[in-house]
């Protein structure tokens, strides 16, 4: 009898915890949809430029995202626009790192691809910043770094890609939640996001895997490269100058050995050859860039050009 009476009585703070419970819940859905009604007010205020919270992070995270709270999210926005203050008109250098599969294994009935698989690529952005506040659309959705053009250099043949888009370098919805988090591809790691702002860090700035001296010159070629395709006045550096004496050396080599082929192919072929045709075609870029090396005065080159003009119809 006292058992059951003792059940009757938990039941009954049971069925009173719920009742509880319920009341709660609808209290929390009531005030919740009374601060979003809020939060959209203000929200919709910010959209239309009538009003502010007299910092544009807040406003932008706000207007964007409803997001009201200062949290982690917005702490890379104020680092990153915290190291663009005086920094108007000097260099910005994004590098964005992602895993790429480069090799397939197995069978489609294999567990999946393994670590090996797989290396970081690496993507390498330069640009001039053109103000010293982050560029912020909240009705877009969009933000990044404020440019007039920005540049992006290849890590396949460290060519300078010939684009120069205009406008801001925009991000991914979480780009900046990258920044600082470290990615793994095979036996690499790196950053999976790095902003390196003004021109003393970005010239200092020497990417992970180029540390070698062919590596090392490679970069400083390309990059300056890009600096002056984006109207930057930078000096020639020694790697720069070793560069193009090793080109001139190899124009000079190749040159002689075509006008050798030339000279075999018109003593034992006809001139019309399709082997001589192709000869001359190089010949022809080889002055072409042995003009652009400075090497008009070379004596070889003078003969080539000499000879090459005697030959022609």
């Amino acid at each position: 009898m006292a058992e059951h009476k003792v059940e009757n009585m938990v039941m009954a703070e049971i069925k009173a915890l719920r009742r509880r419970q319920a009341e709660i819940t609808e209290e929390t859905q009531v005030k919740t949809e009374l601060l979003r009604e809020s939060i959209e007010k203000i929200r919709q205020l910010i959209l239309r430029n009538q009003g502010t919270s007299g910092d544009r992070i807040t406003d932008y995270f706000l207007a964007a995202h409803g997001t009201i709270d200062d949290t982690e999210v917005s702490k890379p926005f104020r680092e990153v626009e915290g190291q663009m203050a005086g920094k108007k008109g000097e260099l910005f250098l994004v590098v964005q790192r992602k895993r790429d599969r480069h090799v397939f294994h197995g069978c489609f009935w294999s567990e999946g691809p393994s670590e090996s698989d797989f290396h970081l690529e690496a993507h390498y952005f330069l640009g001039v910043l053109s103000a010293e506040k982050l560029y912020l659309d909240a009705k877009a959705l969009r933000y990044g770094l404020p440019t007039e053009a920005y540049g992006e250099l290849s890590g396949s043949g460290w060519k300078v890609l010939d684009r120069n888009p205009e406008g801001p370098f925009c991000f991914d919805y979480d780009g900046f939640q990258k920044l600082g988090k470290t990615i793994q591809a095979g036996r690499d790691s790196g950053l999976a996001l790095e902003i390196i702002i003004g021109n003393v860090a970005v010239f200092s700035y020497l990417p992970y895997g180029h540390k070698s001296m062919l590596g090392h010159q490679r970069w400083v070629i390309a990059f300056n490269k890009a600096a002056r395709l984006l109207g930057k006045d930078v000096p020639e550096a020694s790697e720069e100058i070793a560069a193009r004496e090793e080109e001139r050396k190899e124009v000079l080599k190749s040159l002689d050995e075509k006008r050798e082929t030339r000279n075999r192919l018109l003593s034992n072929a006809p001139a019309s050859s399709e082997e001589m045709v192709t000869v001359e075609k190089n010949l022809q870029l080889l002055l072409e860039r042995a003009k652009e090396l400075g090497l008009e005065d070379e004596l070889l080159v003078q003969l080539v050009a000499t000879e090459m003009r005697a030959l022609s119809p």
